[in-house]
């Protein structure tokens, strides 16, 4: 969750399926740093003063994984893959 007091108008299409970069701290040190795409963004609260902002960050190949049932065809011409279709 990310709460926000410079991003009060924050539009989900400037978020979405775009690169995060995070930095976890603690106190002074850097405890970890986390790169990926945002794959789900919400508005929660807003006090006028604060937007509470959620995403969902996953590595960069995550969306590999979604895909089912492909095919590759190397080296192969329109015909061939057409009769193999």
């Amino acid at each position: 969750s990310l709460v926000s007091q410079q991003f009060l108008s924050l539009e989900f299409a400037q978020v979405l399926d775009k690169m995060a970069y995070l930095t976890i701290w603690q106190g002074d040190e850097v405890q970890r740093r986390v790169k990926g795409v945002v794959t789900w963004f919400e508005l929660g609260e807003n006090d006028k003063n604060q937007m509470l902002y959620s995403m969902k960050v996953h590595p960069p190949l995550w969306r590999a994984g979604l895909r089912q049932n492909f095919r590759i065809f190397q080296n192969e011409d329109i015909k061939s893959i057409l009769g193999t279709m």
